[in-house]
């Protein structure tokens, strides 16, 4: 029973993708990182599309955040209907880009492991540097976001992962 209500989210998630992201490359794990910073870049007024967001991971996707402080690093977990809900905050309404500076992608049976690191602007011209790391699966000819952590770095990225 659980496989079968899993296939059917699945497939649902797979129409819709097909129907609303043409554009977009799932078929590869790089391509799914990309679309992940497509849809998280907001013009200001516009309010992220969750939607298509949420087509790019699997339904039971969890999220971990990882930022340091001068407290001691914070950490911080979230389902996937949770992390949906935090990007309505006016923070992204009122403009957010995302882009991608470099993408390493290991691939293994199925399963792929994606480091990308990132430059992110608010509407406020704030500037930072950003370090994801995904992990997916691939299924129904298509990559889906299993797990998703990341880090915000103000100094540097690693070597290799700063801008192009």
């Amino acid at each position: 029973m659980k496989r079968l209500l899993y296939s059917a989210i699945v497939g649902c998630f797979s129409l819709t993708a097909a129907l609303g992201q043409t554009a977009l490359d799932l078929s590869t794990p790089k391509g799914v990182a990309a679309a992940m910073c497509h849809y998280q870049s907001t013009s200001p007024g516009e309010a992220m599309d969750t939607a298509a967001i949420r087509t790019l991971f699997w339904p039971t996707a969890i999220f971990t955040i990882q930022m340091p402080s001068e407290e001691g690093d914070f950490v911080e977990q979230a389902a996937l209907d949770d992390f949906l809900a935090s990007l309505a905050d006016p923070y992204y309404t009122a403009g957010f880009e995302e882009r991608p500076l470099h993408t390493e992608v290991f691939v293994y049976q199925g399963i792929a492991h994606v480091w990308q690191s990132t430059d992110m602007k608010d509407s406020e011209g704030e500037q930072q540097n950003g370090l994801t790391s995904y992990q997916m699966v691939q299924k129904e000819g298509r990559w889906w976001i299993v797990s998703l952590m990341w880090t915000l770095n103000l100094d540097t990225l690693p070597e290799g992962f700063g801008k192009p």
